[in-house]
């Protein structure tokens, strides 16, 4: 009869953290939009007010969309690779794996990601956090299959080391190896953007 209470116990948990992280993800998901959205306006204001042309009668021009784009998608980038380099300083700790789930992400256009999270739980100072995260820059993925794969490198029930950021313990990761096809996405959007406006140019007769 225990053996079952507790079973239950721990299923109800796991089931729990899951939407926990789910609504999690989907907060996070919502603040990056609402950045680049906040970016872009800022960004569009700045050129305008900047520009020797009249404010309201000057004529569009690409590059009052185009840079903000670029600019935005940069930032990001760089802000991704000074978490990762930033990260390699993170202390190390024993975590217990308690369950493994994929979170699957539509998109406006019909299709769907795959994020593969690990659900942990680990301790600092004496309080206990959980978390989801493999690793910083690592996003979702075409297939499940690669998300799976992902995931199968850790066993439920069993402990391994991961790192979290000794100024604030919520923050941590499974593994932190370098992972650049998250940045390098995002700097090669941004050059295509910054660039756009040249590339128009050209190819007009």
């Amino acid at each position: 009869m225990g053996k079952k209470s507790s079973a239950k116990k721990r299923l109800r948990q796991i089931s729990d953290n899951r939407e926990k992280f789910k609504k999690e993800r989907e907060q996070f998901d919502k603040k990056q939009y609402t950045y680049i959205a906040l970016g872009l306006v800022v960004l569009v204001l700045f050129l305008f007010l900047f520009n020797d042309a009249d404010f309201m009668n000057q004529p569009f021009n690409i590059k009052y969309f185009t840079y903000p784009v670029a600019f935005t998608f940069l930032g990001f980038g760089i802000r991704n690779i000074f978490k990762q380099t930033s990260s390699q300083e993170w202390e190390k700790t024993e975590c217990l794996i308690e369950s493994k789930d994929v979170n699957i992400i539509f998109n406006y256009r019909g299709g769907s990601s795959y994020h593969p999270l690990v659900y942990y739980s680990y301790r600092v100072g004496g309080k206990k956090f959980i978390s989801y995260n493999i690793q910083i820059g690592m996003s979702g993925f075409k297939k499940y299959k690669r998300a799976d794969e992902a995931m199968s490198l850790f066993k439920e029930g069993q402990n391994y080391t991961c790192y979290y950021n000794p100024k604030n313990p919520k923050e941590s990761m499974l593994r932190r190896d370098y992972k650049f096809n998250q940045p390098v996405l995002l700097f090669a959007y941004g050059a295509l953007f910054f660039f756009l406006p040249s590339i128009i140019d050209l190819l007009k007769p």
